[in-house]
């Protein structure tokens, strides 16, 4: 699991009462957003999740330009591009989901401890991409038990969602990043 180094650094909210305005939901195209829906109440203790949920995409996108700065086998290069950009959409709709409860958002931190040491093996970028989907689906899936918002769960699924497919291509690119691939039920603690 990624965690925080230093203090942390404000990231842009837009306040907002209804579902993210202009982001499309996890793992679709921006540009065939529909206008935004009202998200209705959203518990406390979902408020909290979605907090952590926000943490570990503000990890994710961190530690995607990292890994960045190593790998350079050009499938990797466009594959973290785009899952960066993912991660982009999920964060900012988090944090307008949050806003618009008049919450306030946690913020990005300014670097992050991480659990896999990075080189120039692409494998080593690899399997430390894998752990941060996998503390992505964590989050996703604290949402998902938490509230009874029906918005709030269909956009912590597609999130669960979209990170578990990440983290099995992930493994699926490089062998020796897991031996195997597959993750019963992402986001729960597996033998």
């Amino acid at each position: 699991m990624t965690t925080p180094l230093t203090e942390p650094t404000a990231p842009g909210t837009v306040p907002a009462q209804t579902a993210p305005a202009g982001t499309a939901p996890p793992g679709t195209d921006p540009a065939s957003t529909a206008p935004a829906a009202s998200v209705g109440p959203i518990e406390p203790e979902a408020v909290a999740a979605l907090q952590q949920a926000l943490a570990a995409e503000h990890a994710a996108i961190w530690t995607y330009g990292y890994i960045g700065a190593f790998d350079k086998d050009q499938l990797d290069v466009n594959r973290i591009a785009t899952y960066t950009q993912q991660h982009v959409v999920t964060r900012d709709g988090s944090i307008d989901l949050i806003t618009g409860v008049a919450g306030t958002p946690v913020r990005t931190e300014v670097a992050y401890a991480l659990p896999v040491e990075v080189t120039d093996d692409p494998s080593t970028s690899r399997a430390l991409a894998a752990v941060i989907e996998s503390d992505c689906t964590k989050g996703w899936r604290f949402v998902i038990g938490s509230t009874d918002n029906a918005f709030l769960r269909d956009f912590a699924v597609a999130a669960l969602s979209d990170s578990a497919v990440r983290q099995t291509a992930w493994k699926l690119v490089d062998p020796a990043v897991t031996p195997n691939p597959l993750v019963p039920f992402p986001g729960a603690s597996t033998p």
